[in-house]
């Protein structure tokens, strides 16, 4: 309880907003991967769309969340950065392993291109 009360006396507002904006710019980075990179290319429309849609209207959320807790002067509780941070990484680990395979499916591709390289080489001599 006395950790609650310490947290009581703390201005969250401003860490709450630059973690909504985080949020929110990462809910679209996302978005804007999944669809260039073709992650889901094999889902149903319906499952596409619906990812879209999530995506999006997380990142809207978090920023209407900034302008409600400007307007009514709201200071956020710890619980709702902890929520807001946890989202923040789910969104920051599915990027991280969006770019994860892209580099090793470069890297194999670079292989595989370089195996096919030297067995034409091999085949004309």
């Amino acid at each position: 309880m006395q950790t609650l009360q310490r947290l009581e006396g703390i201005d969250f507002s401003t860490i709450h907003t630059v973690l909504c904006l985080i949020g929110a710019l990462l809910a679209v980075y996302q978005m804007q991967l999944v669809s260039h990179e073709h992650e889901d290319w094999a889902d149903p429309v319906l499952i596409r769309w619906g990812r879209r849609i999530a995506l999006i209207t997380l990142a809207i959320s978090l920023l209407l969340l900034v302008l409600y807790a400007d307007a009514r002067q709201w200071q956020p509780w710890p619980p709702q950065i902890a929520l807001v941070l946890a989202v923040i990484v789910m969104l920051g680990v599915r990027v991280l392993a969006i770019h994860a395979r892209i580099h090793r499916d470069r890297r194999n591709r670079r292989s595989f291109m370089g195996t096919l390289t030297a067995a034409n080489r091999n085949h004309h001599r």
